[in-house]
């Protein structure tokens, strides 16, 4: 059952200043440039000290991950950092966020890296290249991809967009920098081992299911695999 965030205005101040250290600790991440062998290597060691920190603060105080700032546009730490991080190294921290509250992947806010797209966290995941957790969500979480709220535009036709263009050797988004592919046909492959039934969701909107959906795509596009 999802529940709901609550905003930091609220919050005591000790609990305030947790929060932010933590939403200043994944701002603090930047990305390196491709050749920077000195930059990769303050990059991974500052992604696994981000690791250890989130772990160690959210299994204490799970609360952390049910606050939104909102002044920040409605951030919560996990969708702080699914639009500040952008490398595998970074899995451990999301899985610790999305561990102690997977509602937060059911929220709404306002994702920069996206063009300030007013997303929920499941869809930032995917298309912020995160697409490799999706088979643990199915597994773990299904309730996220059933939940009404995502039934407009189910994630599993954005997910499935987003194979057919990785197949396709095309551009997998803007959004997606380097250090993380497109889902593969294995990740594919597990999510439906754990979430079949995905493949008959059909949106309010679009009415095609994603199994209809990424058919014609292939075959609009020549992917004969």
């Amino acid at each position: 059952m999802m529940e709901n965030p609550f905003s930091d205005s609220n919050l005591d101040d000790e609990l305030k200043l947790q929060f932010n250290k933590l939403l200043d600790a994944i701002n603090t991440i930047k990305p390196f440039y491709p050749g920077d062998t000195s930059g990769e290597s303050k990059f991974l060691a500052s992604c696994e000290a981000l690791n250890e920190l989130v772990c160690l603060e959210v299994t204490a105080k799970p609360i952390l991950t049910k606050i939104i700032a909102t002044d920040r546009l409605n951030l919560s730490l996990l969708s702080a950092a699914l639009e500040k991080l952008s490398h595998e190294k970074s899995l451990p921290t999301l899985k610790c966020l999305i561990k102690a509250n997977p509602s937060a992947l059911l929220w709404k806010s306002c994702h920069r890296a996206a063009g300030c797209s007013n997303r929920t966290g499941i869809y930032a995941l995917v298309e912020r290249g995160f697409s490799i957790l999706m088979p643990w969500i199915a597994e773990n979480y299904a309730w996220v991809l059933d939940h009404e709220i995502g039934q407009e535009f189910p994630v599993v036709s954005f997910f499935l967009t987003h194979y057919a263009l990785s197949q396709h050797n095309a551009l997998r988004s803007k959004f997606i920098e380097p250090g993380l592919a497109g889902p593969s046909a294995m990740t594919v492959q597990c999510f439906f081992e754990n979430y079949s039934r995905g493949l008959a969701q059909v949106g309010n909107v679009a009415r095609d299911t994603p199994l209809h959906e990424i058919i014609n795509m292939m075959h609009y596009r020549g992917i004969d695999e």
